[in-house]
């Protein structure tokens, strides 16, 4: 009986528990810039080991990296995705097809520019 007992209050407790493996698997999602109008800005962490590079001391040349790496990125040279030094940070402007495109183009951005404040007003 105390078995049967355990039993059933494990198996109740089973889609609770998968709803918070999920939720915890999931990164958030951000709200929509275009919805207020917004830009995407951040800051790239400035130990980013994914980059294994240095922060930026001429965010021109970074962007003017970021613009090649854009150009030649087997998922975004499609795109003609610009890259531009603009007080200070790098603004990136061009259309895609995908959220996930857009956020690929940001990714790249930050690795390649450690510690530069990016500003995303790529649309699709």
């Amino acid at each position: 009986m105390l078995f049967s007992s355990l039993q059933t209050k494990l198996i109740g407790l089973l889609p609770i528990a998968l709803l918070a493996l999920t939720a915890c698997n999931q990164a958030p999602t951000p709200a929509d810039p275009r919805a207020t109008g917004d830009s995407v800005v951040t800051t790239a962490p400035a130990n980013n080991s994914a980059a294994n590079t240095a922060p930026v001391a001429n965010v021109d040349d970074a962007a003017e990296q970021v613009e090649e790496a854009l150009d030649n990125h087997p998922t975004l040279r499609a795109f003609d995705l610009d890259a531009n030094d603009e007080n200070n940070s790098i603004v990136l402007t061009g259309r895609v097809q995908t959220e996930a495109q857009k956020q690929l183009a940001q990714t790249l951005t930050q690795q390649l520019a450690p510690g530069v404040a990016i500003v995303n007003q790529i649309v699709f």
